[in-house]
């Protein structure tokens, strides 16, 4: 644990500037360089995102376990939160495809923007890299009664009973992300739920395919 706190915290700083001097170094070539100079250079730069994430995934259990955790609660849209995890995706991801849905009415929760974003983030990142490539990842949000729920499902090849039934322990080696991480993302969602006063849970989809749902309590102030 003592590791834990001190490797998310030492890491962070030299990491971003590893991400930065690389950024620069991409725009300084331009086009002056060979593709294979490119394919290097690009590898590079999506090698330290991924060290980034992770740092940043340690340094959120180091304070979720410290009980260090700040919720700025403000009434918003999980609609347009979720809308908005969905275009960064799909920057990030052209080739990923995303069938968003929303409600004919806003869903408006009391959360914290950034952590709902980092919640929705972690959902759909396993969705979409999990999923199946012909079909493409469906997110729908709608309001049930008082509630709010988000569903992600996707088309890939499911999680067995006995992985679910692990999927929200820290370092789990059965968590969807485990393969390219640490196991962390699908803890952090639910714990970021749970903070929210909402739930998170994964279920085997009909046809094959697995189903994301996160609840979480609508607004009193505008339900």
């Amino acid at each position: 644990e003592r590791f834990i706190d001190t490797a998310s915290h030492e890491l962070q700083t030299p990491l971003a500037a590893l991400r930065n001097y690389l950024t620069l170094v991409d725009r300084a070539v331009g086009d002056e360089v060979d593709e294979p100079t490119r394919r290097y250079l690009k590898g590079a730069l999506e090698q330290s995102r991924r060290l980034g994430e992770l740092a940043s995934r340690l340094f959120d259990v180091s304070v979720i376990r410290h009980g260090r955790t700040v919720v700025q609660r403000e009434t918003v849209d999980l609609g347009a939160i979720v809308a908005e995890s969905v275009a960064q995706s799909e920057m990030a991801d052209p080739g990923g495809q995303i069938d968003l849905r929303l409600p004919t009415s806003k869903a408006m929760v009391e959360g914290d923007p950034m952590r709902l974003r980092q919640l929705f983030g972690n959902l759909l990142t396993n969705a979409m890299t999990h999923g199946s490539s012909s079909e493409p990842v469906q997110v729908t949000v709608e309001r049930l009664g008082r509630d709010a729920r988000v569903t992600i499902a996707d088309r890939g090849r499911g999680v067995p009973e006995e992985v679910r039934q692990v999927l929200f322990t820290p370092f789990s080696p059965g968590a969807p992300d485990a393969r390219e991480g640490l196991g962390l993302g699908l803890y952090l969602a639910q714990t970021y739920a749970t903070e929210h006063g909402g739930t998170v849970s994964i279920e085997a989809r009909d046809g094959g395919g697995t189903v994301a749902r996160l609840t979480l309590p609508l607004s009193r102030r505008r339900s």
